[in-house]
């Protein structure tokens, strides 16, 4: 089972590097804008509740 799946993320690894027409790196790139994008945009909507919320676990880890 770990041969095969270390096997098949190889072969897969290889097909991506050995991809010359640079379509597929223009498209991890948009993958990873897009995802930076929403991750920003998440923190900025739920930035102060997960602050508080990162502040109370803080205060419970110290007072044990």
């Amino acid at each position: 089972m770990r041969r095969t799946l270390r096997n098949t993320c190889r072969r897969a690894l290889t097909r991506i590097v050995r991809n010359d027409d640079g379509q597929g790196i223009a498209e991890y790139g948009l993958i990873i804008l897009l995802s930076s994008i929403a991750v920003v945009t998440a923190l900025g909507m739920f930035g102060s509740t997960l602050s508080e919320r990162f502040d109370q676990v803080v205060d419970v880890v110290a007072s044990l």
